[in-house]
């Protein structure tokens, strides 16, 4: 299965982020923002692509996060002409804590041929119950 995780944090939410871990304001120079970032993205696609592909019993490989941008609208990042699909699967989940600000929404986004296997990967767990 090919696709994108996406991972989509507001400036609010960063900050909410970098409270909770117990970062002081004065440590949060670039490189340390970008850091965090990765930690927690990495954290999240982790579990969570683990976990698709442990319903639909298949084994997904992912590679490191990358930061594609920061204060950039994700209407640029999702660009068609920088994915080169025709069409994809997008499926948003979204993550908040309870009792606090923080929340980001991670966009699974797959191409047309992976479509395909997770259709079958689906209908087979469907058969099972």
């Amino acid at each position: 299965i090919r696709g994108e995780a996406i991972v989509v944090f507001t400036d609010s939410s960063f900050k909410e982020l970098a409270d909770l871990l117990a970062y002081d304001e004065g440590e949060l120079n670039e490189e340390a923002e970008k850091e965090l970032l990765m930690d927690v993205t990495n954290v999240l696609n982790g579990a969570c692509l683990n976990g698709i592909g442990e319903q639909i019993e298949t084994e997904l490989a992912y590679s490191p996060p990358s930061l594609l941008g920061q204060h950039v609208p994700i209407k640029e990042l999702l660009a068609h002409e920088k994915l080169g699909w025709d069409h994809a699967l997008l499926v948003e989940i979204s993550y908040t804590l309870e009792d606090r600000s923080f929340n980001c929404t991670m966009f699974l986004l797959m191409p047309g041929e992976s479509i395909l296997v997770v259709k079958a990967a689906l209908d087979r767990l469907l058969e099972e119950l």
